[in-house]
């Protein structure tokens, strides 16, 4: 069973198992700092309650004490992950992190229990059991991310008033009030079961409308849009891992390749054998793509016959091999159509490097690697089609190789005459 996740999933949904646990313990935290308030003013509330056995109780006032510095533990945690969240990413952990708090909450109040009941009268012990009732309520509402945190959190608080009150020697009917208490603790965990239900079939749906709307719906592939997210992020990482300091301490420093690819004359499939048909080979394309990358690597659909893959984590030599071997398995592909035609394509492919100077790392932007990389593109479709054509940096100064690659649109082919970029493909093309 899942610790996170007791209620089963549809098989559909079990791939949005990691984004919904981290979902649900971001939920658990969020709901934490109202949840701590108010854990505070009814330990307040129930402070003024039990009075009566503070002077007859040795150690009830270490019990608040304990308490308070229990909760201030927990709202440290908080503010610690709030400020540095990357210093404790684990989804596994922090869901254990918060566990381990809501224990010691939960044990602080059966030590309570424990202090102060036996030295209660009726009316006190009465008002006491509704103010711990409330607290698991609220506890339950805040908890409805994890029900595993909210029934180790509520069987201590709750087992140890079921046993106070049923030795209390002022208690009339025990029995009954055990048999509320119990009745009470079936109906909380139950009704956190349901909360826990609702909330995670809305995250469910959060995620899968985010799906839809990063995914292309012809090709099944990630989209536009959903590039233009990830790389936003994972650029910024891969500039620190190249920075003087990050080398100087020894972190291994991180590449990326952007490779554009193009159906050569695509406009011809939809012409002879009609869109339905462009689009079947489109879909083809997509699975083409996916049994050629390598797993961790990323293909999207651009828009139109226009394909992106991105080649995470790779030596810079690898791009080049990369789209050399894509070209190839688009161009040895049979695509069917459904009227039983079988058609031949071939595909024309540009890639660059990010960061594109390693010197300096932080000179050009994705989106401007990219421009490069469509440069590149449109090189290989005016030099033949059917190849892969890189651009790289040239034999000059940083500076004046960021500054060209900026400003592309003043002429790519300036920039490779004057050797501030330079061409990189494989020395023969298949044709």
């Amino acid at each position: 069973m899942n610790l996170l996740c007791p209620l089963p999933l549809d098989r559909a949904d079990r791939p949005l198992l990691p984004r919904l646990h981290a979902a649900l313990v971001a939920e658990l935290y969020q709901q934490s700092w109202v949840a701590l308030a108010g854990l505070t003013l009814l330990v307040g509330f129930l402070r003024v309650i039990v009075a009566e056995a503070v002077p007859v109780s040795p150690w009830l006032g270490g019990v608040f004490t304990g308490m308070g510095l229990v909760i201030a533990a927990r709202l440290g945690w908080l503010v610690f992950l709030t400020r540095w969240p990357r210093r404790f990413p684990s989804v596994a952990g922090r869901h254990l992190a918060f566990i381990a708090g809501s224990l010691l909450t939960s044990t602080a109040f059966l030590a309570l229990n424990v202090a102060a009941f036996p030295h209660l009268g009726p009316y006190s012990l009465a008002l006491a059991c509704i103010c711990e009732a409330g607290v698991s309520t609220t506890a339950m509402i805040s908890m409805a991310a994890s029900p595993l945190a909210y029934l180790l959190y509520l069987l201590p608080m709750l087992g140890s008033l079921v046993f106070m009150a049923a030795t209390h020697p002022l208690a009339v009917h025990p029995r009954v009030f055990v048999t509320v208490l119990l009745a009470f603790l079936v109906a909380q965990l139950g009704v956190s079961l349901g909360a826990h239900a609702t909330l995670r079939d809305n995250f469910l749906l959060q995620l899968k409308l985010g799906d839809l709307a990063l995914r292309d719906p012809l090709t099944q592939l990630r989209n536009r849009r959903y590039l233009q997210e990830f790389l936003e992020k994972e650029a910024l990482r891969m500039q620190r891992s190249w920075h003087p300091d990050s080398l100087a301490k020894g972190h291994p420093s991180r590449n990326l390749g952007l490779i554009i690819i193009d159906l050569d004359h695509f406009k011809a499939v939809n012409d002879s054998h009609g869109h339905a048909a462009g689009d079947e080979v489109l879909r083809q394309v997509a699975a083409v793509l996916l049994e050629t990358i390598r797993k961790p690597d990323l293909a999207v659909r651009w828009g139109g016959e226009e394909f992106v893959v991105l080649a995470l984590d790779v030596p810079r030599s690898l791009p080049l091999i990369a789209a050399e071997r894509i070209r190839a398995a688009i161009g040895n592909h049979e695509f069917r159509l459904a009227s039983g035609e079988v058609l031949r394509l071939t595909a024309s492919l540009g890639y660059a490097h990010f960061p594109f100077l390693t010197e300096l790392p932080e000179q050009l932007d994705w989106e401007q690697v990219l421009n490069l990389a469509d440069g590149a593109l449109y090189r290989a479709k005016h030099s033949g089609r059917n190849r892969a054509v890189g651009i790289v940096p040239g034999a000059a100064p940083p500076e004046r190789v960021a500054e060209t690659a900026r400003n592309l649109e003043e002429g790519l082919e300036q920039a490779l005459a004057a050797g501030l970029l330079r061409v990189e493909q494989p020395a023969i093309v298949e044709t």
